[in-house]
């Protein structure tokens, strides 16, 4: 079961989703607001993954199946194998990216929403790919990236953001 719910937090399928939302309303003029909320959703997912990437290859931390296979923990700094790079989690920074982003969006959404995210972060660490704390930072990456990116685009004037909570 977790195996399922944990592909959830794989970034293709919202990446192309959400670009394809902003390519298709951009040339229907009543509806570019969704064309710029398909474009944050898009920037959010994208920028929290690109950094999640950079970090990840940076502290290069072991993942905890190498500590049960091999006794290996800790870090292993600017290292590039997938059996190393466990901090932090960019599937749960995909689920709280989208969740932070439809929240702000859908309100009456927002505790589904973070009930998916946390599904996703916490299937993370049962299937043994993550450390609780890979997927906290995963979290808090994606908060901020959606914090910044959201600023970013009211202060762009773009109506779709005008709504939107200054938290």
């Amino acid at each position: 079961v977790f195996g399922t719910i944990t592909e959830l937090g794989i970034s293709t399928w919202y990446l192309i989703g959400s670009f394809t939302l902003f390519v298709v309303f951009t040339f229907i003029r009543p509806h570019r607001r969704y064309a710029y909320m398909g474009l944050f959703v898009f920037a959010s997912i994208a920028v929290s993954g690109l950094l999640t990437d950079i970090i990840k290859v940076i502290i290069a931390r072991y993942r905890p199946e190498m500590l049960f296979e091999k006794g290996l923990y800790g870090l292993s700094f600017f290292n590039y194998d997938s059996r190393i790079t466990s901090f932090p989690s960019g599937h749960a920074a995909t689920a709280f990216s989208l969740a932070f982003c439809l929240s702000s969006f859908f309100p009456v959404f927002r505790i589904p929403l973070f009930c998916f995210a946390v599904a996703v972060a916490a299937s993370r660490v049962i299937i043994t790919a993550h450390y609780i704390s890979d997927a906290v930072a995963g979290a808090w990456l994606a908060m901020v990236c959606v914090f910044f990116l959201r600023k970013a685009f009211a202060s762009m004037g773009k109506k779709a953001f005008s709504r939107l909570p200054e938290q």
